[in-house]
């Protein structure tokens, strides 16, 4: 019985002994690997809020293009893409469209008044498509804010109203980058 009290203890006292038993601080684990494989998420290079759903468009790049009509003196954009909720804040998932015309190759201001300008925007497939287009009763401006040659890229934004029907619908946030193809 006099043995069993002096084991117990022993055993009591035991965890004393083991506080300071464990790795040195100057060793250090070896770090974990990532090995899982992340998939890039294309870039979005046009974007806008329009009735509070926030579109960021990956571009198709097979129908998309912008290059300058030396015939004519405009420049010709068209973006068609594809906007994934959740990728670069967009609130929706759905197809757009959109088409921009002005006259010349120049950064600036463009305007519903000025000679040869149009914005048309088409919003979602099927029967939910919905058609918008500039006109002379809303204001619509556009900054060109980089216009390069052929190879570069030309840059814009945009805000305003385009008509709809009898309705107007107001884009804001708008912006587009696209590289320039070659002059037609």
């Amino acid at each position: 019985m006099k043995n069993l009290k002096y084991f117990v203890v022993a055993l009591m006292i035991s965890p004393l002994f083991l506080v300071n038993v464990g790795c040195d601080d100057d060793v250090l684990p070896p770090p974990v690997e990532d090995t899982t494989k992340v998939e890039p998420t294309d870039t979005t290079a046009c974007g806008f809020t329009v009735s509070f759903q926030n579109y960021q468009l990956v571009l198709d790049a097979n129908l998309s293009q912008g290059s300058y009509r030396k015939d004519v003196n405009q420049t010709l954009i068209n973006l068609v893409g594809y906007s994934t909720k959740g990728n670069a804040g967009a609130s929706i998932t759905s197809k757009a469209e959109l088409e921009l015309v002005f006259q010349g190759k120049s950064i600036g201001v463009k305007t519903q008044n000025d000679p040869d300008f149009s914005l048309e925007i088409a919003t979602g497939e099927g029967a939910k498509r919905i058609e918008s287009s500039s006109d002379i009763a809303n204001n619509m401006a556009v900054t060109v804010t980089e216009y390069g040659e052929v190879g570069e890229l030309i840059k814009a934004t945009f805000t305003g109203e385009l008509k709809s029907g009898i309705n107007s619908r107001s884009f804001t946030k708008g912006y587009l980058e696209i590289k320039r193809g070659a002059d037609r």
